[in-house]
């Protein structure tokens, strides 16, 4: 399988990172200018490339990987 952290593209690192930091959906939409929907088929790609059954699961991957050295 491909390493996760090479297979997501900018905005979905992007779009992940602020998922992060607490934000929703919307919240993720008003602070980069996208539309709702737009950010809902970024978080299904995002949790599709990562194999993550769900947000949580990718946030975990997200705080593991900036912990590595």
């Amino acid at each position: 399988m491909n390493d996760p952290e090479r297979i997501l593209t900018p905005r979905e690192e992007e779009v992940l990172s602020l998922a992060a930091e607490g934000h929703t959906n919307k919240g993720i939409a008003l602070r980069l200018g996208l539309s709702v929907h737009t950010v809902n088929g970024h978080m299904e790609r995002i949790l599709h490339k990562l194999n993550a059954p769900n947000r949580t699961a990718a946030v975990l991957f997200y705080y593991r990987r900036r912990r590595e050295p």
